[in-house]
């Protein structure tokens, strides 16, 4: 029994020799050493290596012995390989390049007992290893072979834990709602492929089983709305775990897959728990917390810390079922005090973070000001990860503390720099372009500051930097002001015209503050000033609202006309020219026609849209019934041309501008009716803007629920819906096109059925959508899809129409 340890140690006392050998001969230069190395067989020197670290193999790779160097090298990058996939930042591709690198039976033998002691030696911390299974059973659309000899690798070789991978698998394969049915299956096989070997969950380090069997008659009370006991892999994976498990275990697995367990379980039920297949980053669907959330925010900073060491996700909180709940710690404001225990979890953090300095930026950020002093901050700096020095480590720490919005003093922290203050990073990056202001006091004295100990060229340098990752430069900020901007024109000639990587100009950034909301009109309407101003225009160039529209992407643009005060500066700047020929009209009904021939072209061509801009803010006559007169008599004018007429900045016709607004969308039908009079209906409908969309795509773009309208009919107190407004819009549209009545049956289309496919089927510039696309993202995640349904229906009958019309 004992000969397998005493081969092992001799082996063990030979490599040791070996080395020493080569040691003396790097310094004696005597080549006995290698007339050793020459004569071990292939198969020795591999069962040596194994049993030496890195570094002693370099020593004997320097020998340069023939085979040797080579095969030692092999082994080294292998390692090296191996190594990375325990990695914060290593992802499910990163494990599948590795499991398809060419196998070499000699250097694989000698890489696995290597990777097997560095398990066994807890080289690889916990974590690590259970986010190495999450991702390993993340990967999908491998062979069901090919995948169960990686976890057989991972665990039986490697000497991972096969309980957790185990629970990893259970619980992929029970959750129809997340996988695929094949990529379930497969879980299932390789949980009877590791029972086959002898796999098992981890002794009892639990013992608390009265809490354990409350917990799981608990569970049984509860309507499980997660998984679904029918599905006939979830009933196989449920008589596994009751056939082939003690008792214990199987009570855990059913109650750790069906359960989404809170933070107020003990720590020994939590790790059993998390062995056993629990998600550790589910989210209490009621508080829109995880779990980390939960204690971190409560103050449980020791379960929080053990959250972490059990795989749960502190950086990027997402809910995995939805992508609709996000779940950012720091974001959420704490009552509480930072404590010591406070900085042992972020210390954790630090180790596990893929970005150590994010995480850190972000950690002060969930404190309240006052809580935190700047001697804590020093405290937390001089803790500093492996990676960095301290100058390198604070600079970093420096650039994401301004760029997540730190608020305090950046005095203290300048001075731990010290005299290797830079203004960029080796990585391409500018603390001056990073920088959020919104959240500084005084934002020119932080910015002198900064740059008090750099040179004219290195400022101007920074201020000069994209950042490689958003394309932003220093003008792309929120909550620019005058101030702000004159500072950085003074010293740079950065324009105001250069977009950052998603096609946003630095006025989409002005006009809104620190979470993406419009700021007050008063403060866009400067700064639309100032830009203007930046790009020299002359008084009369062109209007405010021409100028935004030609400058900022639809989304801004969607965001500000919800806004009503911003929306009346932009609508009164471009509409302000008609008002007298509008006053004119009302007063003078009966000499309408011959009054809009005498006017010059491009004040009666765009008077339609001038009345609609003025009904929109209020600046016309407020009776419904004289608007639609009048509305009606301009669309009556000169056979309906005026609602041909494309707005020069966004292409717009009055169509699309009485979809876009709920106070316009009673004048929709006026406009179909009277086109449809005239004969210009199928033309009109099929007008696209300058981004290519038509009408339809306006009203279904905006069917989404943006809650930063603040509407007049509300008192202007709180946020209000519109996205109700442009669904009734929509559904009237619908049914008007395709002469569907109230029972909801489809009769006689007002235009031809390939002319209707051909709308429906237009596809806008912005996106590549259609108008169905359209709705059901901007519906997506609403318990109501009847609109979408209505569309799809419309959509099929309208195709299925088209189809058959060249028969008839």
């Amino acid at each position: 029994m004992r000969r397998p340890a005493v081969a092992c140690a001799m082996l063990r006392c030979y490599a040791l020799l070996l080395l020493l050998a080569a040691i003396r001969d790097a310094h004696a230069q005597v080549n006995v050493t290698k007339r050793h190395l020459r004569r071990t067989l292939p198969v020795v020197r591999c069962g040596l290596c194994p049993h030496l670290e890195n570094g002693h193999l370099k020593v004997l790779a320097d020998a340069r012995v023939p085979y040797w160097t080579a095969e030692i090298n092999h082994v080294l990058e292998l390692r090296e390989t191996w190594t990375s996939l325990f990695r914060p930042d290593t992802t499910p591709d990163v494990l599948l390049d590795y499991f398809e690198l060419p196998y070499d039976p000699l250097v694989a033998a000698a890489s696995v007992n290597w990777a097997r002691q560095q398990i066994a030696d807890q080289h690889v911390p916990l974590r690590m290893q259970i986010l190495f299974l999450n991702h390993l059973f993340d990967i999908d659309g491998v062979p069901v072979d090919e995948f169960s000899s990686m976890v057989e690798t991972a665990t039986i070789q490697w000497g991972l834990p096969p309980g957790f991978a185990m629970g990893v698998a259970f619980r992929h394969a029970v959750h129809a709602d997340r996988y695929s049915r094949d990529h379930r299956q497969q879980c299932l096989q390789v949980v009877h492929r590791l029972l086959d070997l002898g796999a098992r969950f981890s002794e009892a380090t639990f013992d608390d089983w009265i809490s354990l069997q409350a917990l799981h008659q608990d569970v049984a009370l509860r309507l499980n709305e997660l998984i679904d006991f029918s599905d006939a892999i979830v009933k196989a994976a449920m008589r596994l775990a009751r056939e082939a498990l003690q008792a214990p275990d199987y009570q855990m697995v059913r109650t750790a897959v069906e359960f989404d367990v809170g933070d107020t379980i003990s720590d020994g039920l939590l790790r059993a728990l998390v062995e056993h297949g629990l998600d550790i980053n589910a989210v209490d669907e009621a508080l829109c917390e995880t779990r980390f959330t939960s204690a971190f925010v409560n103050g449980h900073v020791s379960k929080a810390a053990l959250l972490i060491e059990l795989g749960a996700d502190f950086e990027n909180v997402l809910t995995p079922s939805s992508a609709a709940h996000e779940d950012n710690w720091w974001d959420l404001p704490l009552e509480r005090e930072m404590s010591e225990a406070d900085s042992a979890l972020l210390q954790c953090m630090l180790k596990y973070s893929v970005d150590p300095a994010e995480a850190f930026s972000n950690f002060f950020a969930a404190f309240r000001p006052e809580t935190v002093t700047s001697l804590t901050i020093r405290m937390a700096l001089e803790s500093l990860p492996e990676i960095d020095d301290a100058s390198l480590w604070a600079h970093r720490v420096l650039d994401r503390l301004l760029a997540n919005g730190y608020d305090r003093s950046i005095t203290d922290l300048i001075g731990f720099i010290g005299n290797d203050m830079s203004l960029t990073s080796d990585m391409g990056t500018s603390l001056l372009v990073n920088m959020d202001i919104c959240k500084r006091q005084n934002p020119i004295d932080d910015l002198e500051q900064l740059t008090a100990s750099s040179t004219e060229h290195q400022i101007r340098s920074a201020l000069s930097t994209v950042d490689p990752v958003s394309g932003r430069t220093v003008l792309h900020k929120n909550c620019m002001t005058v101030e702000v901007y004159r500072w950085i024109s003074q010293r740079s000639s950065v324009s105001v015209l250069d977009l950052d990587w998603s096609g946003r100009t630095c006025l989409d950034y002005w006009v809104l503050d620190a979470v993406d909301h419009v700021r007050p009109h008063y403060e866009v309407a400067q700064l639309v000033q100032l830009f203007w101003l930046a790009l020299d225009l002359g008084p009369d160039a062109t209007t405010m609202y021409d100028l935004v529209v030609r400058s900022c992407t639809e989304w801004t643009r969607m965001r500000l006309e919800r806004h009503p005060a911003v929306l009346q500066e932009l609508y009164y700047s471009a509409s302000a020219r008609f008002h007298p020929i509008l006053e004119h009209i009302r007063e003078f009904v009966t000499d309408v026609v011959v009054y809009l021939h005498s006017l010059d072209a491009g004040s009666a061509g765009y008077l339609l849209h001038g009345a609609l801009m003025s009904i929109t803010i209020g600046g016309s006559d407020t009776d419904i019934k004289r608007q639609m007169n009048l509305i009606s008599m301009l669309c009556c004018y000169d056979y309906g041309r005026l609602m041909l007429v494309q707005w020069p900045s966004d292409g717009w016709t009055p169509l699309h501008r009485a979809a876009a607004h709920p106070c316009l969308h009673q004048f929709v039908p006026v406009m179909l009716t009277w086109a449809s009079r005239y004969g210009i209906l199928e033309t009109l409908l099929h007008v696209a803007d300058v981004h290519s969309r038509t009408f339809l795509h306006v009203i279904a773009d905006r069917l989404e629920y943006v809650p930063v309208f603040i509407s007049r009919r509300a008192g202007g107190s709180y946020p209000y819906d519109t996205s109700d407004d442009f669904d009734a819009l929509l559904r009237t549209i619908l049914a008007h096109l395709t002469g569907m009545s109230p029972s909801g049956r489809t009769g006689f289309p007002v235009l031809p059925a390939p002319a209707l496919r051909h709308l429906f089927s237009a596809r806008d510039g912005l996106t590549g959508r259609t108008f169905l696309d359209l709705v059901k993202a901007s519906l997506r995640g609403r318990p109501d899809d009847s609109l979408i349904q209505m569309s799809t229906d419309i959509i099929d009958a309208v195709h299925g129409w088209a189809a058959v019309t060249p028969l008839l």
